[in-house]
């Protein structure tokens, strides 16, 4: 008779086999090879305003066949970043929405851009 333990590791394999995470998290789909980059996550904190006039944002990304990103505030000028990670913006303490955009690029160009608002 199989032990309790075996029997865990093989249904943990099993999930993976039919495509499920095995720890507790979801499976992020992969894109189709030859597809362009995408942003398969993006997220953004709101504003804090602990410093007086401005702010920081904390932003947070994963693209997929991406070579890096770029990556704005309000459209301003955009950064050249890393094709996934994290960084922390500097936004006006204003009272307004502002807008965080990340375009996914690899050698033939851009990807469709996120946008994210935070206040």
């Amino acid at each position: 008779m199989p032990s309790a333990h075996r029997i865990a590791v093989l249904a943990a394999l099993a999930a993976l086999a039919a495509g499920g995470a095995g720890c507790g998290g979801e499976a992020t789909p992969s894109p189709p090879a030859g597809t362009g980059p995408v942003v398969t996550s993006f997220d953004a904190d709101d504003v804090d305003c602990s410093l007086g006039t401005l702010g920081t944002v904390f932003v947070e990304w994963e693209t997929a066949n991406a070579t890096g990103v770029e990556i704005a505030v309000d459209g301003g000028d955009p950064a050249l970043a890393e094709p996934s990670g994290a960084l922390t913006l500097t936004v006006p303490c204003d009272g307004e929405e502002h807008t965080v955009s990340l375009t996914p690029l690899d050698a033939s160009g851009k990807g469709e851009t996120a946008i994210r608002t935070v206040e």
